[in-house]
């Protein structure tokens, strides 16, 4: 998935969360991102992943509610400026598969803001992961689902076998 169709679904999520109704508005709302110059493609690939995900369900009650299903972390200007974009990848993919869960996500972030260097890349987030995640095992299971620590798992596997 490329930046620009973050950036989208990023103003697309905060127009919804500002109630407005990105249905209604739909005609508009493209108009004004292709006007931004973003690509019709990319703009489609973002409304597919708002629409088809699950971000909520129906409550049971007669009401019609609409209640969280599940919710996903967003980056803040900081954060998303102080790591390198294969990093903010892989945290995405992290937290997705389950790999690190909320706390150790909200760990390594503030970690990461603390940093001294001024973009966090793949070793530098591997020494934060170290210190946040501090089960072996799951440290293991990490390098073996993440084709960006390539290097990490080949000496990993030497360790191992």
């Amino acid at each position: 998935m490329n930046e620009n169709v973050i950036e989208i679904v990023s103003y697309l999520v905060k127009k919804i969360m500002h109630n407005e109704d990105v249905i209604e508005n739909e005609q508009k709302l493209v108009q004004n991102l292709v006007n931004q110059g973003y690509e019709i493609a990319d703009i489609d690939t973002a409304f597919e992943l708002i629409f088809s995900s699950e971000l909520y369900c129906e409550a049971d009650n007669d009401q019609g509610s609409f209640n969280f299903s599940d919710s996903h972390r967003i980056l803040d200007f900081r954060e998303r400026f102080k790591l390198s974009l294969k990093v903010r990848g892989l945290l995405i993919r992290l937290t997705a598969l389950n790999l690190i869960n909320n706390e150790e996500l909200e760990d390594i972030l503030k970690k990461s803001l603390r940093f001294r260097q001024t973009e966090i890349g793949l070793k530098g987030f591997w020494r934060i992961l170290q210190k946040v995640v501090d089960n072996p095992s799951r440290l293991s299971l990490i390098i073996e689902n993440s084709p960006e620590f390539k290097s990490f798992n080949a000496e990993h596997r030497r360790y191992i076998n």
